[in-house]
């Protein structure tokens, strides 16, 4: 029932687009950016595929190309203006997202960022940049993903931000891959599930009604076992809970294996972004970005694929194996919105 109800929201928003452009969204963007990793080597990190002698032969040259692209990637999903939020997976470390914030073509927006290193055996992070005029970080924190007792993966992040006097919890994921399987994988999915379900509770007890916005790389689809818990579990009373945005049909996925696309990249919100009466609320449907130029044919498996970097180990020179996605929050205050 609570799908319904969002989506039904959506559709009654949409209608209304010709006057609600009028006034500033708040973008946020997430994306998958295919192994970001430098052209240092760590000896303390799984950088080895990635240096000049390593199997990829990678080199400073393909890294600065693999920024300049990225950078192209964020802003022209967002109509070539800069989101205020950016969630990011598979980075390598702080570096890159220095070099990505101030030496790309994002270099104009005075962008910071959160980040931590985690104890993913791989060496990635997940990590957030925020546009400072547009949010304000009031508080943070990362959540380990613990699968064994000698294996993490990837941290949740948290962010606790200001916009426009009022308050958006964010949390950026990229849960444990099917590398090994899905179905034998399944379990650890479903711990950073069940974790993601104690920090959204965790909210609800501290404040009333929390506006919750979660993205990332799940690495299951929306009606998968790990998500379902996610959305069932969360409830803490009728009407207030966590709603899948992307449990709906679109054109195309934001990742394809082999002859299937796959949705793994999804934005999921409290129930309280639906609510207009003030402040943020959810003012469309997510935006799967198939650009152009992300977009190439796929000659084995017929239609088209995203443009990655690496298939295998042989270098493609592309964008990445997933596409971005976005969503707008409108700003309302009164049952009007804060015009620019």
């Amino acid at each position: 029932m609570l799908q319904l109800f969002s989506f039904h929201f959506l559709s009654c928003m949409a209608q209304h687009n010709d006057t609600l452009n009028n006034f500033m969204d708040v973008s946020v963007l997430f994306y998958n950016v295919e192994n970001l990793f430098d052209d240092i080597d760590d000896p303390h990190n799984g950088d080895d595929e990635f240096q000049k002698k390593g199997l990829r032969a990678w080199s400073t040259n393909k890294y600065n190309s693999k920024i300049k692209k990225i950078s192209q990637t964020l802003l022209a999903s967002n109509d070539w203006q800069t989101p205020a939020l950016i969630g990011l997976s598979e980075i390598e470390n702080i570096k890159v997202l220095n070099d990505l914030a101030n030496k790309s073509l994002l270099k104009s927006t005075d962008y910071k960022i959160l980040h931590k290193e985690s104890g993913d055996h791989r060496g990635i992070d997940v990590g957030l940049l925020f546009d400072p005029a547009k949010c304000t970080l009031i508080d943070s924190g990362f959540y380990e993903v613990r699968l064994d007792k000698k294996k993490c993966s990837r941290e949740i992040l948290y962010a606790m931000l200001s916009i426009d006097s009022d308050t958006l919890h964010v949390f950026v994921c990229h849960w444990p891959s099917r590398y090994s399987g899905a179905l034998s994988s399944n379990a650890y999915r479903m711990l950073a599930s069940n974790l993601l379900i104690e920090q959204y509770k965790g909210l609800c007890k501290i404040y009333d009604n929390p506006k919750v916005l979660i993205m990332g790389d799940f690495n299951d689809e929306p009606k998968d076992e790990s998500l379902t818990n996610l959305i069932n579990k969360s409830q803490v009373k009728k009407n207030k809970t966590l709603v899948n945005l992307m449990d709906d049909d679109f054109e195309i996925g934001t990742l394809k294996y082999q002859n299937q696309w796959f949705i793994f990249d999804q934005f999921i919100c409290s129930t309280s972004l639906f609510d207009t009466s003030s402040g943020l609320s959810i003012s469309n449907k997510p935006k799967i970005c198939n650009l152009p130029f992300l977009i190439i044919n796929d000659e084995k498996y017929l239609g088209t694929k995203p443009f990655r970097t690496f298939v295998g180990y042989k270098y493609e020179g592309g964008y990445s194996d997933h596409l971005p996605i976005l969503i707008k929050l409108k700003r309302f205050q009164n049952n009007l919105e804060i015009p620019q």
